[in-house]
């Protein structure tokens, strides 16, 4: 995973973070539990992020990709619309909470913040607190992703280095 990510490097660092001030890990983790950094179509959905072009478009999240679509190689425009829609959603509906956000992946800021309506006040049982088979599975990936990254050898990932060597300068 380490090779493939290092690909994209550039392009989820300068999205997430230089532009839309989002931690650096977060992009990593997403890429990594949706795509595995593999960004070909599968279905209707398309590059690091496996959004639809529907989704990017229907939403405006597409707005700095020029001429790019999300399948382009480079995958800046997947990047840098995966960080638009993941700052609306961090910060428009979850009050910066990315474990929420990640479970809430997909959904159109609107359905995060019905579904964040349904959530208990005290969310600190994250498990207990999210019912819905699909949110779980997002958070389940999304957190084996991190693990898994960060600890490639323990996972019998010899070749691989921890992902966290791709973003350490933009900490």
């Amino acid at each position: 995973y380490f090779a493939r990510a290092s690909a994209y490097r550039d392009a989820i660092n300068v999205a997430f973070v230089r532009e839309q001030n989002l931690d650096a890990p977060f992009g990593f983790m997403l890429a990594m539990s949706r795509s595995k950094f593999n960004p070909a179509k599968q279905g209707d959905e398309e590059g690091l992020f496996r959004m639809t072009n529907l989704f990017v478009t229907d939403n405006k999240y597409n707005g700095q990709c020029g001429t790019e679509t999300l399948s382009d190689p480079a995958q800046n425009c997947a990047a840098k619309a995966a960080a638009i829609y993941m700052k609306a959603v961090v910060f428009g509906v979850f009050e910066g909470d990315l474990v929420y956000s990640a479970a809430a992946f997909g959904k159109t800021t609107q359905d995060a913040g019905a579904w964040k309506a349904t959530l208990p006040a005290n969310r600190a049982d994250v498990w207990n607190t999210i019912k819905t088979p699909a949110e779980r599975e997002q958070l389940v990936r999304f957190f084996a992703a991190g693990i898994v990254a960060e600890n490639p050898q323990k996972f019998g990932l010899a070749k691989d280095r921890p992902l966290s060597e791709l973003y350490r300068v933009t900490m």
